[in-house]
């Protein structure tokens, strides 16, 4: 849905070898515990406690677009109305789905300041480029183009089926890091020293979600977004972040280790905007 063009890319940190990153992935699920494997079919909606619900089932195999985007003043209507219908359709025919959308409403790290995030899945980066050449496609790409103001475009894809509940009374951290040489060594220690401080910190423990990979040979240009590892984390309220951050032990022993393990982090939290 949305295109990564091919013109000059944004200078990133150096790049670590897939297979450590990969591993390192491997560190941060087992880390977190089963918290994080517990399943979404695209639409699918409920109640729980009152609250709205959606659940979204990441399935391994599959390709994760994820797309940080801010609108116009004004173009709402084109994006949401002449835009994403015409491009959902179209995308039916190449097994695309939007499976849901949130609203951004802190950045709490890092160099962007998206309005919405969007999670589109695709059964291959080789479908997703047929689909961007559909004559059909191309044709209303201008009305994406002319409604937005800033976007970018990371493809992830994950290493088991993971579904997720998502609540409309909760927070969700979209986040993306970039490591340090030295991030096999500390990234553990990271979680083995903050884990004890999440859950005794005097709020509910934030839940680790779902886990991404960088997608290999994933489109390069300027709406590129490529951490090195991505992830979604659930809090029960925004605020609970920065009381985390406050606590006097996680500032000494715990940040200190995230530091020497990342070059560079952006933490966004959101808002589940339930489809009608």
């Amino acid at each position: 849905m949305f295109k990564s063009t091919s013109s000059k890319l944004v200078k990133r940190p150096v790049r670590r070898p897939a297979k450590k990153i990969a591993i390192l992935a491997a560190i941060i699920t087992i880390s977190l515990g089963t918290d994080a494997t517990t399943g979404w079919s695209a639409g699918k909606t409920g109640e729980k406690s009152g609250n709205k619900t959606q659940t979204v089932s990441f399935k391994k195999g599959m390709i994760y677009d994820i797309a940080y985007f801010s609108v116009k003043s004004g173009k709402e209507k084109q994006l949401n109305e002449d835009y994403f219908p015409q491009a959902l359709r179209i995308g039916k025919d190449y097994g695309v789905s939007m499976l849901a959308s949130f609203g951004v409403t802190d950045v709490t790290a890092g160099d962007i300041s998206p309005q919405m995030v969007a999670i589109f899945e695709w059964p291959s980066l080789a479908v997703k480029e047929r689909f961007e050449k559909d004559k059909r496609y191309k044709k209303i790409v201008p009305l994406r183009d002319a409604s937005l103001s800033f976007i970018k475009v990371a493809f992830y894809e994950v290493a088991e089926d993971v579904e997720v509940v998502f609540r409309d009374d909760k927070s969700y951290e979209f986040f993306g890091a970039w490591l340090t040489p030295e991030a096999e060594t500390f990234l553990p220690k990271y979680f083995e020293v903050s884990e004890p401080i999440k859950r005794t910190y005097g709020r509910p423990y934030p839940e680790f979600k779902v886990n991404f990979a960088l997608v290999k040979n994933a489109p390069k240009g300027d709406f590129s977004y490529a951490p090195h590892m991505a992830g979604i984390v659930e809090w029960d309220k925004s605020e609970d972040f920065q009381v985390l951050n406050s606590n006097k032990r996680f500032q000494k022993e715990a940040a200190p280790l995230m530091a020497k393990a990342l070059t560079r982090i952006d933490m966004l939290h959101t808002k589940l905007q339930i489809k009608l």
